[in-house]
């Protein structure tokens, strides 16, 4: 099992800073590996790989300028190796994600504009690659987080009816990646997680307890087998208590 993959675990079950540890373990070994190997892009996006993971991380504790900075060494990496090869598909879409965790980032902490300008960015790449490669999920996957990031920037700012599209798109393309691997708990739960926008659409209440219902039909069954998941207890716990207040 891979340091990341045990930071991974940690991180799913709150362990900030074991998660930390392994994480930081993974960051040194894979910077000495580029250090040892500087002209093997493989060791440098592996780098940018575990940058992006310590700013979920510091993200998930709201240590925003942490986050800031792991984010952006991972966009440099990545814009380097799009760069060298804009024609590959893997390195537009590594440079995609990037652009997802600047913007989502740059949302959360109220750059809006700034915002929109990453994910319009990472937007246009994945549309390319779709469009491309319509059979590829993983590049339907990041598209639909990036639609979902653009939905929740438009509610931030009160454009409902650009919200509107992106959160439809978001869903349909997440229905359809969940029906295709049901048994995948993170697709289930990045689903659940677009209803959660629906919600926020919602005109009245009958469409917001639909949409809270939706949220907690795909959740509860994850919850009923024990899973670990970091996001799984977040969505739960926001859709119950939205649901509450409704009541």
């Amino acid at each position: 099992m891979s340091l990341n993959h045990m930071g991974d675990l940690a991180f799913d079950q709150g362990e900030w800073d074991k998660a930390r540890a392994y994480f930081e373990q993974a960051l040194d070994l894979r910077r000495a590996l580029v250090e040892a190997e500087p002209w093997r892009a493989d060791r440098k996006n592996d780098l940018s790989e575990s940058l992006i993971l310590l700013g979920n991380l510091a993200g998930a504790i709201s240590r925003w300028e942490e986050a800031q900075r792991h984010y952006e060494k991972a966009l440099t990496i990545r814009r380097a190796l799009f760069e060298l090869e804009p024609q590959r598909a893997d390195r537009k879409k590594e440079l995609a994600e990037s652009f997802n965790t600047m913007g989502d980032l740059a949302r959360m902490t109220g750059h809006f504009d700034q915002a929109q300008l990453y994910l319009e960015e990472a937007s246009g790449l994945l549309r390319t690659l779709v469009a491309a490669e319509p059979g590829r999920a993983d590049f339907r996957r990041e598209l639909s987080i990036t639609l979902n990031h653009l939905g929740s920037l438009a509610l931030d700012t009160g454009q409902r009816e650009a919200a509107r599209g992106y959160v439809n798109e978001a869903i349909a393309l997440r229905n359809a990646l969940a029906e295709a691997e049901p048994w995948r708990a993170d697709l289930q739960v990045e689903l659940a997680e677009g209803y959660w926008n629906h919600y926020r659409l919602a005109s009245d209440q009958p469409e917001q307890r639909q949409a809270l219902e939706k949220m907690r039909a795909i959740l509860q069954p994850l919850r009923e087998q024990g899973l670990q998941h970091r996001d799984l207890n977040r969505w739960w716990e926001q859709a119950t208590q939205a649901q509450a207040t409704l009541e």
